[in-house]
């Protein structure tokens, strides 16, 4: 049987409770994500942009009005009708 050691050579405790509202790591980006549904307009972190537009995507999938989906998103118009 792994020891935790060799499964999760190293790992994070977040208290995400305890986040508070300014994302200003990577990390920290992520997690306001995931809490709150926010990414920052101008995110750099790997990945959040990616996110943002799978969620729009979702949404577009289920029908939801593209004026609508930019408003939880923060893509324009233009953006998420080049979804696929």
């Amino acid at each position: 049987m792994k020891t935790p050691e060799e499964v999760f050579p190293e790992y994070f405790l977040i208290r995400v409770n305890e986040f508070n509202d300014v994302a200003t790591t990577p990390i920290e980006e992520w997690l306001d994500y995931l809490k709150n549904g926010r990414i920052k307009e101008n995110t750099t972190t790997p990945g959040l942009a990616e996110a943002m537009k799978e969620t729009a995507r979702n949404l577009k999938s289920i029908g939801m009005p593209s004026e609508d989906i930019a408003k939880v998103t923060g893509l324009t118009l233009e953006e998420i009708k080049e979804l696929s």
